[in-house]
């Protein structure tokens, strides 16, 4: 069996109507055409159809009989047996692009074409196709079924173990965290931006905000759901408590089979962040600035201090050399008056 990509005009009748016809025989009728890559070589088919109508069901359905198969127990599904089964689990989160599932030991994320209205605590039974994923496998929806409703679980705690005090790689991300409903304490980094794919970059209202986060060794990104509230007024260096559904991210080195590189979560929206120890406003930078400050106006007073001694010492000087200059003057009048005087009385004694 072959994949092979049909393109429509998006509609939300044209999904409406194929939603019914997912995993079922049809007969297409299109313009076929070719794929290729930079170097003009052929890299696979594509079949372009005008509208919905160009789809006939040949069948009602596969006629396989619907092996129930654990949540846990999905990963031996896939390629190997592409067979249709059912699986359980109990909803903890739903996202426009699926459901998130927990089952009895591994969580499960079933892919859905539209809301189907379900709420958090439902027990969910599922009929479709385990499809094989680098981590743990996604499960593509034919038919879901409400057979019962529970308290909603709780989060799963999560953290990260060490061994003989170094981080160990195998041991430190759980592969069974993928897709898992987790609560974390991280120290939040900074506030970042990305565009949601598929969207037009430039229209503001597709950003989406991401929270870097510092988690033991890893840096890794908490991204808000679109149109939630800002939490722009957290503080670089602030612990806070993130829940959401956590990601895993394999590793894509050759000779690393499986291994979990990094994670991911995906918060509902701002109640998924809780502020466990606010940030002190006294930063590093803020020091640094401070000392700045404090050292230029250091600086300044020595400055002034400098020019006010000069000024001083001028006007000492000036002030010197008038005090010399007329005490100068009062000892040459002294003088002149002392001489007028003895000439007066030696002229008056000749007189006599």
């Amino acid at each position: 069996q072959r994949q092979m990509c049909i393109r429509d005009s998006y509609s939300e009748r044209a999904l409406k109507r194929l939603e019914p016809l997912m995993f079922r025989n049809v007969r297409v009728k299109g313009i076929l055409g070719t794929k290729a890559n930079e170097q003009h070589q052929m890299t696979g088919r594509i079949l372009l159809v005008s509208s919905m109508d160009d789809f006939k069901l040949l069948s009602p359905g596969n006629g396989d009989v619907a092996e129930f198969v654990p949540i846990h127990e999905l990963a031996i599904y896939g390629e190997s047996d592409p067979g249709l089964v059912k699986t359980r689990g109990t909803l903890v989160y739903s996202s426009p692009d699926g459901l998130y599932l927990l089952g009895e030991k591994k969580s499960l994320k079933a892919d859905v074409m539209t809301d189907p209205g379900f709420k958090p605590g439902d027990v969910l039974e599922l009929t479709g196709y385990a499809v094989p994923q680098p981590v743990s496998p996604s499960f593509q929806t034919v038919s879901i079924e409400k057979v019962d409703e529970v308290v909603p679980p709780a989060p799963r705690k999560i953290s990260l173990k060490k061994k003989e005090g170094e981080f160990d790689w195998n041991k430190g991300i759980d592969l069974n965290w993928n897709n898992a409903l987790v609560s974390l304490d991280a120290e939040f980094m900074y506030l970042g931006k990305t565009f949601i794919p598929g969207q037009d970059a430039a229209d503001e209202s597709d950003v989406q905000e991401t929270l870097w986060c510092q988690f033991g060794p890893i840096l890794f990104e908490a991204r808000l759901s679109k149109g939630s509230v800002s939490v722009s007024d957290l503080r670089p260096g602030s612990r806070i408590r993130l829940t959401g559904i956590c990601h895993v991210l394999h590793s894509r080195h050759p000779r690393v089979d499986r291994m979990a590189e990094s994670f991911w979560i995906e918060l509902p929206g701002p109640d998924a962040v809780e502020i466990v120890r606010q940030a002190s406003w006294w930063t590093v930078t803020r020091l640094v600035r401070l000392m700045l400050a404090g050292i230029f106006l250091f600086l300044l007073l020595v400055l002034w201090i400098a020019a006010l001694r000069k000024t001083v010492a001028v006007q000492t000087r000036t002030i010197g050399k008038q005090v010399e200059r007329e005490t100068v003057l009062n000892e040459r009048h002294r003088i002149a008056r002392e001489l007028h005087d003895t000439l007066e009385q030696g002229l008056a004694a000749l007189a006599c």
